[in-house]
């Protein structure tokens, strides 16, 4: 039989203790906005603030008859700012895509890409500039060195010359003491030293030798050549300087065999006799002086003889 006294037997206890075990509608609408906020990577679900969770209680209450309508539309603008980040987190996302799709981004496009195409050009010119800086820098190098090696051959082969021709050239015959005297040519005198005549102004200053035109004219002894050249009256001539510190001088001379400078030996070949300057015919005019110049004339035959030669 049943206890008409238990309140818990009634219809709207029943219904009561239902409503407690069910959860509310704002519980159930946050559960399942929080999944929605999961799924679109806004509110709870992604790590967001506190605002975003209020914005969420918010719409639920609204939703199960709440009157809170301030805090509604607070709700909407936290998820319009939060579908804002979405977009900017998710560059990769369609928002980002129709971006890339617009005029602005096309010309903007367009221009880093004309912006890339002169630094480019600017690159490879200054590369090509600086190569041929660097070609122009390598060849003076080139030359400067080729010049100096040309400067230095020219030294050395002139620094060599004087080696080669002491060489090449005979040995210098000692000097003779000065007791080693010959005749100039083999031929006799003809006494003609001192002589007044219309061929001579002063007096004959010196003893010709008959010789035919082309004669080995010799040396009477060792010296040095102090001239070799045009001597005016005497035609070509050469003058050479004794150990004694008398001078000899061959006139008429056709050709010279020494120059000046070189040291000559006792009966070495000074030229050809001829018939050049004041000179009726080929003879040898030789002379004996005390200096090199005109004017400082000795007997030529008596300094032979006392010299040793016969003549």
């Amino acid at each position: 039989m049943s206890n008409t006294a238990d309140s818990s037997r009634t219809p709207k206890t029943r219904a009561d203790r239902v409503r407690a075990l069910r959860p509310s509608r704002p519980v159930v609408m946050v559960a399942g906005l929080a999944a929605l906020a999961s799924a679109t990577g806004v509110g709870i679900a992604s790590g967001q603030t506190e605002t975003d969770t209020t914005h969420v209680a918010a719409v639920a209450a609204v939703a199960d008859g709440g009157t809170d309508q301030a805090l509604a539309d607070r709700a909407n603008d936290v998820a319009a700012r939060g579908s804002e980040r979405a977009a900017l987190d998710a560059p990769t996302g369609q928002a980002a895509r129709d971006a890339l799709g617009t005029p602005a981004a096309q010309a903007l496009a367009a221009q880093q890409g004309e912006q890339a195409k002169v630094r480019l050009a600017a690159q490879a010119e200054a590369d090509r500039v600086a190569a041929e800086q660097k070609a122009a820098a390598d060849k003076a190098a080139a030359d400067q060195a080729a010049a100096k090696a040309a400067a230095d051959q020219a030294a050395a082969a002139a620094s060599a010359a004087p080696a080669q021709a002491s060489a090449g050239a005979p040995a210098a015959a000692p000097a003779a003491s000065g007791s080693d005297y010959v005749r100039p040519v083999p031929g006799a005198g003809h006494g003609s030293y001192g002589r007044s005549g219309s061929l001579w102004s002063h007096g004959h200053t010196g003893e010709d030798f008959a010789a035919g035109s082309g004669t080995s004219v010799k040396a009477v002894t060792s010296g040095t050549v102090v001239k070799t050249g045009w001597g005016g009256a005497y035609g070509n001539e050469v003058v050479i300087k004794h150990p004694d510190g008398k001078y000899s001088q061959y006139g008429h001379l056709s050709k010279f065999s020494v120059s000046a400078g070189q040291t000559v030996t006792t009966g070495q070949q000074i030229g050809l006799s001829g018939s050049t300057g004041n000179s009726t015919g080929p003879h040898l005019h030789f002379e004996i002086r005390t200096g090199p110049a005109y004017g400082s004339d000795i007997n030529p035959i008596a300094y032979l003889r006392s010299k040793g030669v016969s003549i």
